[in-house]
């Protein structure tokens, strides 16, 4: 009985697969002969706008907008019946594919609720086996929107584990939200917005979700004379789909590894190429210049433009960000999620008519060669009569801070692997041998540069997209013996012990000259090794951010071939702050003013309205000998020397003082007669405490500024203290733009300014123990104290009663070791290690 029950059950598993197996073929018989779709017929749509604020009385303010995602029909292509979409838009009617264009006015706020009007089941399959985000109920389909190039707090970055379901019925486990705050403080410049649901990014775009999202910042951008205007500014949204003879997309529905994964695969490829929701759609053109922002929208595919008549491009910008000059090129490869801002002439153009084309192989960049179909993106058909064109391209755009190395803050190597089954087929892809939920390891500090070395260890090309920084490609450079490097890399997943130094010597691959500037996205080179700077602070004003970038979810950084994402090339990405400690109230109180006086002094020097004179400030002598400070001192220096560059700042010779402040006189403001010099060295705050009881109305932070304004500096000096005890009392925004808080580093005083944020730092240490104690600040200098005396104003006291049983201590950061390398050996000083400082 039992071997019959095996045999029925063996044949109704082969009805089953045989079913599937037909079920399959019948979906292939399906598929549209894509040459059955005739090209160049259908007019480029021009997607709906939406303004991401309202101007009232004649000035822009924040804006609230609704934008569901909705289940409707699309007509990709006039011989096309209508296709079933998941689309973004204010109503079923009014979405799109892509969906609307939000345009944003810098430094205006806008707010987004997204919202989820789908049904209970997704269009296309989908593959459990891979992480993915599951409703409980295995009813609707989950989604969360990733504002893509945004800078904006984690709440809103649309974590892959935020996702929510229709109604918000059920919500991922990061789930924050529903509003999401975009602050358009960025450099302006051009962004997508798309899904980023996990394990699902890659079939949510498939059927639709995506759309463009533009920063505009008149001030600056109107005076480059660049082409505007609804008819000659256009987003250009390009992505590749495949279709059924019914119109429905298709999508293998069979994966590589069957047996692992039943459906995932590790790339999808579509024959049509699609432009703003038309597969090869035309557009009439005048005789003039054009200006194109172009958004590679598509899973896999990476582009090569360029024009069959010869049409050159003229680059002015890079993902969300300008060029500081233009760069004429003939063509472009564009990268999945790269964005690209070009203009076209068609005035230089000696035929009617020109193809936009693409030559770039699939997968990038050893796969097929394009064909007839995929290698033609879009036609344009240029007017005969030549009109006057106002608009120019200025031989200097916008020029941001170069990458400074001096003052990376860390030094990361960040490996890309891809294992695959024992028929050599793709399983699943990894950064740094991870998965997604193991801990973040990439934890930098917010308002710091970092150097990342990536290391791409397979056969494809990965488009590198880093969450919330922004970036400047440094090196491209050859391994050698990669496959020797590689081995190694598998067993320990280590690039240091691994010897990276003895690999990465082979040829450099230069940077084109149009992809220089800072970038979110950039194309690692299979078998190199890509250098890098990231830059966790907004490039245009240095600043860092007006939100908390340290809460959760977190950020994430993943490579952008969606397949690859999904399955699981994805990693966390942990900003960290520095901490806030108040040891008590009397401390509170001054460095408050301390704090405030920094921050506008700072404000002052930013605007190029004050002169800052560099300071080296030590007042250890009541605890080390002259020697000792002396070859302190000197070290500081020497790392300062080394770090200033980062602020344009020139190498000048140091003072000691204790004066961070010279006032030269203070102007009433309400008789406006001044009054004499402030001349106490070490009381600035108190004097500043006295103005400010002297103004009725000015009791606290709200006030202070009123009075600051009317100090007339004569001489603002960089104090540079080297306890790391205490970090400055919180500021008020309104006061002091968190910019300037976050410059001053939440370290201690102004060691930013100093270029020493990751100098050596030393303090007291109690011999009693190290591990029982706490660290108390001074003004300057700090004391290691047990912890019972740690709370109260009776810890300075018993810190002067133990200051003869207290010895030096020296704190250095992992990448600064060397700077004290000697020190610790002559003077006899212990040396704490510490990292991510």
């Amino acid at each position: 009985m039992m071997v019959m029950e095996k045999i029925l059950l063996f044949h109704l598993l082969s009805l089953a697969l045989l079913g599937a197996v037909v079920e399959a073929t019948r979906s292939d018989d399906r598929l549209i002969k894509i040459s059955q779709l005739k090209m160049f017929v259908d007019e480029l749509p021009d997607m709906p706008k939406i303004l991401g604020f309202d101007v009232v009385n004649g000035v822009p303010v924040s804006k609230s907008l609704q934008i569901g995602m909705f289940s409707k029909k699309w007509k990709f292509h006039r011989d096309l019946p209508p296709t079933r979409v998941f689309a973004y838009g204010t109503s079923n009617n009014t979405a799109t594919v892509p969906g609307p264009t939000i345009e944003a006015l810098y430094g205006v706020d806008t707010y987004v609720t997204w919202r989820n009007y789908l049904p209970s089941k997704h269009i296309l399959p989908w593959d459990p086996t891979i992480p993915t985000a599951i409703p409980a109920t295995k009813k609707g389909v989950p989604t969360v929107v990733h504002l893509h190039g945004g800078i904006d707090e984690p709440q809103s970055d649309g974590n892959a584990n935020s996702w929510f379901t229709r109604g918000f019925r059920e919500r991922g486990p990061t789930w924050t939200q529903k509003k999401y705050h975009y602050y358009n403080i960025q450099q302006p410049g051009n962004m997508w917005y798309h899904d980023h649901a996990m394990g699902l990014t890659r079939v949510n775009l498939l059927v639709g979700l995506i759309g463009a999202y533009i920063i505009r910042h008149p001030d600056i951008e109107s005076p480059l004379g660049l082409p505007h205007g609804k008819e000659f500014d256009r987003p250009l949204v390009v992505f590749d789909r495949s279709f059924r003879t019914d119109g429905s997309i298709y999508m293998n529905r069979t994966g590589n590894n069957p047996s692992i994964h039943p459906q995932w695969q590790p790339e999808y490829f579509g024959d049509a190429i699609i432009v703003n929701g038309k597969a090869w759609p035309r557009l009439t053109v005048r005789r003039r210049k054009y200006r194109f922002r172009i958004i590679n929208a598509s899973n896999a595919r990476f582009f090569e433009f360029f024009f069959t008549n010869g049409l050159r491009f003229i680059h002015v910008g890079s993902d969300s960000s300008y060029n500081k000059r233009p760069v004429m090129i003939k063509k472009i490869l564009l990268a999945p999620s790269e964005i690209v801002d070009v203009i076209v002439d068609f005035s230089e153009s000696k035929s009617d008519s020109a193809i936009l084309a693409n030559g770039a192989a699939y997968p990038y960049p050893s796969g097929d060669p394009v064909n007839k179909f995929n290698g033609n993106v879009m036609k344009f058909i240029i007017k005969r009569q030549r009109e006057v064109d106002t608009s120019r391209v200025p031989k200097r755009l916008i020029k941001y801070p170069s990458p400074d190395l001096s003052n990376a803050a860390a030094t990361r190597y960040i490996a890309m692997y891809e294992y695959t089954s024992p028929t050599d087929e793709p399983t699943h892809l990894f950064l740094n041998g991870k998965p997604y939920e193991a801990p973040a390891t990439e934890t930098p500090k917010e308002g710091t540069s970092e150097i990342w070395n990536v290391i791409n260890l397979t056969a494809d090309n990965h488009p590198l997209h880093i969450h919330l920084g922004l970036f400047v490609v440094l090196e491209q450079r050859k391994l050698v013996d990669v496959e020797k490097f590689k081995e190694c890399m598998l067993k320990i997943n280590n690039a240091v012990k691994c010897q990276i130094s003895k690999y990465a010597r082979g040829n450099i691959t230069a940077v084109p000259a149009h992809e220089q500037g800072w970038k979110n996205v950039f194309k690692m080179t299979p078998g190199y090794v890509t250098k890098i700077l990231v830059r966790f602070a907004y490039i245009h004003s240095n600043a860092s951010y007006p939100f908390d970038a340290s809460a959760e979810p977190g950020y994430v950084y993943h490579c952008h071939i969606l397949d690859h994402e999904d399955n699981a090339m994805m990693r966390p990405l942990k900003p960290v702050v520095f901490p806030v400690t108040i040891s008590n109230k009397a401390e509170a109180q001054s460095r408050r003013w301390d704090t405030v006086l920094y921050c506008y002094a700072l404000d002052r020097f930013a605007e190029g309205l004050w002169a800052l004179q560099p300071v080296h400030q030590n007042r250890v002598g009541l605890v080390l000998d002259a020697a000792i400070e002396g070859e302190l001192r000197l070290r500081h220096l020497q790392v300062a020397d080394a770090t200033r560059a980062s602020l344009g700042l020139p190498v000048l010779e140091y003072i000691v003082t204790d004066t961070p402040l010279l006032v030269e006189k203070w102007v009433d403001p309400k008789s406006g007669q001044s009054t004499g010099r402030i001349k106490h060295p070490d009381s600035l705050p108190r004097a500043v405490q006295t103005l400010v009881n002297r103004t009725k109305g000015i009791d606290d932070l709200a006030g202070v500024e009123a009075v600051i304004s009317h100090l007339v500096v004569k001489e603002f000096q960089i104090p540079c203290a080297h306890a790391p005890a205490l970090s400055p009392f919180p500021l008020s925004l309104s006061l002091c733009p968190k910019s300037a808080a976050k410059e001053i580093g939440y370290t201690f005083l102004l060691c930013v300014l100093a270029g020493l944020s990751n100098a050596p730092q030393y303090v007291v240490k109690n011999s009693e123990s190290l591990e029982k104690g706490c660290i108390l600040a001074s003004d300057v200098d700090s004391v290691i104290l047990p912890m019972d005396a740690c709370e109260g104003d009776g810890a300075l006291a018993f810190a002067r009663s133990k200051k003869d049983k207290m010895q030096p201590l020296i704190i250095t950061v992992e990448e600064n070791e060397t700077v004290l390398n000697d020190t610790p050996e002559k003077y006899g000083i212990e040396v704490v290690k510490v990292a991510n400082y």
